[in-house]
């Protein structure tokens, strides 16, 4: 299987484990399970690792949407519904589809995402983000 060739020279791209403080940063692609995605930002990360994590184990992905761990007592983060999501992406589709709340799972620094990867047993230090190195923050406007 070839991985699609990233939008950045390999020598000029960053590449960190997914751990790290990623603030003021903007991904170019995650490396998971052996496969890459390319990725613009920390939503369609979050979608992507969610997305091969349940390529790998459909069931365990599942098992998310009742995992109290993963689930907060007013919100869901897993679910086999969008209703009450602010910013659903469908992972799978048809009957075994599991909606996930992305914005919410990306935030804290992916906070969220690295604590639901973990209970799926992976070890968040083998899954790799590149970084575009020429990526700036534009200051916020002062009120």
């Amino acid at each position: 299987e070839q991985k699609p060739e990233s939008p950045v020279a390999e020598s000029e791209t960053t590449v960190l484990p997914i751990t790290p403080n990623s603030t003021n940063k903007r991904p170019l692609a995650i490396e998971m399970n052996g496969k890459t995605e390319l990725t613009n930002s920390f939503r369609s990360l979050t979608e992507a690792a969610c997305r091969l994590a349940y390529e790998k184990d459909r069931n365990s992905f599942a098992k998310l949407c009742e995992n109290p761990n993963v689930n907060g007592d007013k919100h869901q983060y897993f679910a086999s519904t969008s209703l009450g999501m602010s910013d659903p992406a469908m992972i799978g589709s048809g009957k075994n589809a599991i909606y996930v709340d992305v914005s919410k799972l990306a935030i804290n620094n992916l906070y969220f995402l690295k604590k639901s990867l973990e209970e799926l047993g992976y070890d968040l230090s083998a899954i790799k983000v590149s970084i575009d190195p020429n990526y700036s923050r534009k200051p916020r406007e002062k009120k």
